[in-house]
């Protein structure tokens, strides 16, 4: 299970979910800043806090990988970062992978409409997304495009949004920086489709990478940090939704 839900990979929704988490407990009224309420030393703001937290690390990252790794044998057995994988390598097996991603992704909805209606509806889409990156027939790994808007939305805009909806109600949710954070996801998700680039092509797999090739790739994906990146500074320096100090 620690190998099948790749510990590090947490850190992918869990940094956005912060940031959304962070803004939505701001001070009420406050014009700058992102100072965290002082409910937040009460248990009643932890306790929710850390269940969060389980909710989009372990389980989101569990469930998510678990059913990718069900349809990606032959990808992850021709690559040399992955060959040591539980399914890939056959110490676990594709029907345990899928159990397994079922049960992290019902224990994430359970637990996080425990804490708010609106953030069990964000981790079911995010989920949603997951299943749809991962299984045939639909499979957006493999629609050059898709696979980038897919990564783009969930763990760029829906993670932050989760961090907002984890903490209070939709409403006032800055939506612009949905759309950079948006921006900076793709910007992420790209050199991994070159990264993968060999064992990929190997599988048949057409990804964004095989599609327009690595160093294109590398150069969109720049593209879209840079703007993701000026988009924050334009609007750090007018004041809107981040602090000017940012």
């Amino acid at each position: 299970l620690w190998l099948l839900g790749r510990p590090l990979m947490w850190l992918v929704p869990l940094v956005p979910f912060a940031v959304g988490y962070v803004m939505a407990r701001r001070q009420p009224g406050a014009s700058q800043g992102l100072c965290l309420q002082p409910a937040f030393e009460c248990a009643s703001a932890i306790l929710p806090l850390l269940a969060s937290l389980v909710v989009w690390g372990p389980l989101i990252c569990l469930a998510v990988l678990a059913i990718n790794d069900v349809y990606d044998v032959k990808g992850d057995s021709l690559n040399a970062r992955r060959v040591n994988a539980p399914v890939a390598g056959g110490r676990l097996s594709t029907r345990s992978a899928f159990i397994i991603a079922h049960v992290a992704g019902a224990a994430a909805v359970l637990v996080a409409a425990g804490i708010r209606p609106a953030f069990a509806l964000v981790t079911f889409l995010y989920l949603a997304l997951g299943w749809l990156y991962s299984i045939p027939p639909v499979r957006l790994k493999v629609r050059p495009g898709f696979d980038v808007a897919i990564n783009a939305v969930g763990n760029g805009g829906l993670a932050m949004l989760a961090g907002w909806t984890s903490a209070r109600s939709i409403n006032g949710f800055p939506w612009l920086i949905f759309v950079l954070g948006c921006l900076a996801g793709a910007a992420l998700y790209l050199p991994t489709t070159v990264a993968d680039y060999q064992s990929d092509l190997a599988a048949d797999y057409t990804t964004v990478a095989i599609r327009l090739g690595p160093r294109t790739t590398c150069r969109i994906g720049l593209g879209f940090w840079t703007i993701a990146g000026v988009g924050c500074l334009v609007l750090a320096a007018r004041g809107i939704v981040l602090p000017r100090r940012a």
